[in-house]
C-alpha cells in the first residue's frame, strides 16, 4: 500500500483497466530577483488573497492564534476580511514558555473573540479506552509529533464554536523560520566534515545512518529530523529487510533538490517536500 505523493492525482480507466498518475502542481524551481519593497508588496498581496479564499465557506470559520509570527499573520489577514473573528489558543498550564499572553496581545490588537484551551499534565493523559479510540481515529495516518495531543485538545474546543479553523502551519517552511537553517551554515569546519564523511562513504566506511550527511542537505535533515540506522530499521521491521537493504542514502534529495540552488532554498525544498 502506498500513498500518493503531494500534489498528485490518480485516475483509473474502467474501459482500459489502467491507472494513471499525474502531478498537478510543483514548487517552482526558478527563482527571481527583486527589491525588498517589491517582495514585501507581493507577499502581502498573495497572503491576503490566500487567506480570503479560505474564508469562503458555508460554515463558521475561526483561526488558531498562538501569538507567533505565522498564526498572527494569518489572523491579521483573516480579520481584515471578516472582523471580530473567533480565535483559539492552547495554554500549557504551569509552563514558563506558554504563549497565552502573546496570543492575548494579538487578539486584543485584532479585536478577535479569543478562546483559551487550558492543557495541563492531567488533561494530556489518555485516561481510558474510549478516549484512546477517539484520539487515534481522528488521524489519517500515524504521526510521531507529540504536538498532535494538544492540537487534538484545542480542536475539540474549537469545534464547539466553529467548524473550520485556519492555522499558521507552513510558515516556517515558506519563510525559512526553522532554527536548524542557522545551525548548518557552511562554515569551514562543516565543509571539512562533509568532505570527510563523503570520502568515508565512497570507501564504504560511512557511519551507519540512512542519510549520513554526504551533503549539506543530508546534514540539515539529520539535524532537523534524526533517522534510524539500518540496524535499527531491521530490528523494527524485519519483514522489510529487502527494502532496507535497497535504501540509497541521498536518493530522496537527488530527486527533489536543485544542487545549484542557494542552501536556504534547498533546505526549504527538503522541508516542504518531505
Amino acid at each position: 500500500m502506498y500513498r500518493l505523493p503531494p500534489a498528485n492525482v490518480m485516475s483509473y480507466s474502467a474501459e482500459r483497466g489502467t491507472v494513471q498518475r499525474r502531478t498537478y502542481w510543483a514548487i517552482p524551481q526558478k527563482t527571481t530577483s527583486r527589491s525588498l519593497k517589491e517582495t514585501v508588496e507581493e507577499a502581502d498581496a498573495l497572503l491576503g488573497e490566500a487567506v480570503a479564499e479560505e474564508l469562503v465557506s458555508d460554515v463558521p470559520v475561526g483561526v488558531f492564534l498562538s501569538g507567533g509570527i505565522d498564526s498572527s499573520l494569518v489572523a491579521t489577514y483573516a480579520t481584515k476580511a471578516s472582523p471580530h473573528m473567533k480565535s483559539f489558543c492552547a495554554d500549557f498550564v504551569g509552563w514558563s514558555g506558554s504563549e497565552l499572553e502573546d496570543s492575548r496581545i494579538v487578539a486584543t490588537h485584532l479585536d478577535t473573540v479569543h478562546n483559551v484551551c487550558s492543557i495541563d499534565r492531567l488533561s494530556s493523559v489518555l485516561t481510558n479506552r474510549e478516549t484512546e479510540r477517539e484520539f487515534f481515529q481522528v488521524w489519517d495516518e500515524p504521526l510521531g509529533d507529540p504536538a498532535i495531543l494538544p492540537t487534538w485538545k484545542l480542536s475539540k474546543l474549537t469545534r464547539e464554536h466553529v467548524t473550520v479553523a485556519l492555522s499558521g502551519d507552513g510558515g516556517d517552511e515558506m519563510f525559512a523560520g526553522y532554527t536548524p537553517y542557522a545551525q548548518v551554515q557552511a562554515t569551514l569546519r562543516r565543509k571539512i566534515a562533509w568532505y570527510v564523511e563523503s570520502s568515508r562513504r565512497k570507501l564504504g566506511l560511512g557511519r551507519e545512518w540512512p542519510d549520513a550527511c554526504e551533503s549539506d542537505c543530508e546534514f540539515y535533515q539529520f539535524l532537523h529530523c534524526p533517522s534510524f540506522s539500518r540496524t535499527e530499521l531491521t530490528c523494527l521491521f524485519p519483514d522489510w529487510q529487502r527494502d532496507i537493504d535497497e535504501a540509497v542514502p541521498g536518493r530522496l534529495f537527488n530527486d527533489i533538490i536543485d544542487r545549484n540552488a542557494a542552501p536556504f532554498r534547498r533546505w526549504q525544498l527538503v522541508d516542504m517536500q518531505t
